[in-house]
């Protein structure tokens, strides 16, 4: 069994909780994920069991869509209900005035992740220096935000923020930096991955209701978004043997420089990248089928 299943992890549970999980599940021996989830956060966490563990890293770069409860007025060390109140302030906006501040937060820019955020600082989680108290200093990275909006804006500071963005991007930083744009503080109160990439949270199933025969997809489909190579059956026992593949191994012609799925026998049998016209394998898995 292997293969990649659209969790839905629930509030309050760790992502290694759902891993946990689906080891009891009979035929998976190991399980990993990709892009982990707040302990307080809800929503599609993509588990890959068995062998697809080595293709969990392609999926890292997955456009993302969130769905979030921000609250202005009020912050936390943490930025969501986990945390320790560390500030107030005003908290009555129209719903104009939070678009216009939000507007700003579109396109390329950089973020600085929160403090309390598995950033590494010499080798270890900004968390885990946080809670020692140590002194933090977190670099900003770049994310992209590709849309954003706001909606339901309710009494008491709330309102439902809707993103679109690259991988990296912290919502909880997002509801930080709308609220000091604003003259406040921000954080926040809920947060839904509601998809990520071409999975979405409305196909997604709690461990609990996990049926392999049913919910597993194939590392090939997994993978929708790399390009298909096709391989010459004469070329078979060059990959089961790791020997350098040359184009003219491949069904498919004129490929140019970039990764692909190798294809045999309906099968992912490899991650290939071209480089000027050589074939470098990222990962083999012809030798495990």
């Amino acid at each position: 069994m292997d293969g990649i299943f659209n969790i839905r992890k629930e509030p309050g549970f760790q992502s290694y909780s759902v891993i946990d999980s689906l080891k009891k599940i009979p035929g998976i021996a190991k399980a990993g994920y990709a892009g982990t989830l707040d302990n307080f956060a809800s929503g599609v966490l993509l588990c890959g069991v068995n062998r697809a563990t080595r293709v969990l890293k392609y999926l890292l770069g997955l456009e993302k869509e969130y769905r979030a409860v921000v609250v202005l007025g009020r912050t936390t060390d943490t930025l969501d209900p986990r945390g320790t109140e560390t500030g107030t302030g005003p908290s009555d906006y129209s719903i104009e005035e939070i678009e216009a501040a939000s507007r700003g937060f579109t396109g390329t820019f950089m973020q600085t992740p929160p403090v309390f955020s598995s950033k590494k600082i010499e080798g270890r989680r900004s968390s885990d220096l946080a809670r020692e108290g140590r002194p933090v200093e977190v670099k900003p990275s770049e994310i992209t935000i590709y849309s954003l909006a706001v909606s339901d804006c309710l009494p008491g500071g709330r309102f439902t923020l809707t993103v679109k963005c690259s991988t990296g991007t912290y919502i909880r930083a997002l509801a930080r930096d709308i609220g000091l744009k604003l003259g406040t503080v921000g954080m926040l109160e809920s947060l839904e991955r509601t998809a990520n990439g071409r999975f979405k949270a409305a196909e997604a199933r709690l461990t609990a209701e996990i049926d392999p025969a049913r919910d597993l997809i194939s590392m090939r489909d997994g993978l929708y978004f790399l390009e298909e190579a096709g391989l010459k059956p004469e070329a078979a026992n060059k990959v089961k043997n790791g020997v350098p593949l040359a184009s003219g191994d491949l069904i498919s012609g004129n490929l140019k420089n970039g990764v692909y799925k190798l294809i045999f026998n309906q099968l992912l049998i490899a991650i290939v990248e071209r480089l000027d016209g050589r074939l470098v394998y990222l990962d083999n898995f012809f030798a495990d089928i």
